[in-house]
């Protein structure tokens, strides 16, 4: 089982979670423990902002859950209240006069998800429409290949032209050296 890297990204009016799934499956309790953070979030700023959680795994949707869950309604059908802990296992911190807020908090996100290959697609397309005449497009360009030469040298995802199948083999053979 290989584990999930996480990220959290804060805007004016909402709170994001991103989980990249690589090998491992995701669980209700961990869809719990975005809601928890963004509870406490919102309490510490003393906002209340929309929340998301997007899941980015590879294959279908249904694959990223061990009980195969057909959408992200069921999901939510199967959260209970009863599966927030009395208290954190890290933090130790007493959830019981949050719970109530935290259940709405899981209830009320928008869950989405988006597979490797889907995602590798969308910046395929976004560097079609990159402005060269930018000085800041070289980076951009080179942040989006990395990307996806990442996830085509893990396979996450399959190059979708031959000019990517040229980079990930030229990537791999410049690894062999590091």
């Amino acid at each position: 089982m290989q584990p999930s890297q996480i990220f959290f990204f804060k805007g004016r009016k909402s709170l994001i979670g991103v989980e990249l799934k690589i090998g491992a499956k995701s669980s209700l309790e961990q869809v719990m423990k975005y809601a928890i953070l963004f509870h406490f979030h919102q309490e510490h700023h003393k906002q209340e902002m929309e929340t998301h959680l997007v899941f980015m795994g590879k294959g279908p949707f249904q694959n990223l859950f061990k009980e195969r869950y057909g959408s992200f309604n069921e999901i939510k059908e199967n959260i209970k209240i009863e599966m927030l802990p009395e208290i954190t296992k890290k933090g130790k911190i007493n959830l019981q006069p949050h719970k109530n807020k935290i259940f709405q908090i899981a209830q009320d996100m928008s869950i989405s998800f988006i597979n490797y290959q889907m995602f590798s697609e969308l910046l395929e397309k976004l560097k079609k429409n990159v402005d060269s005449t930018s000085e800041y497009s070289d980076t951009v360009l080179k942040l989006i290949d990395g990307i996806l030469n990442e996830f085509f040298i893990r396979n996450l995802a399959v190059p979708n032209n031959i000019d990517n199948k040229r980079n990930k083999i030229k990537d791999q053979k410049s690894r062999k050296f590091l």
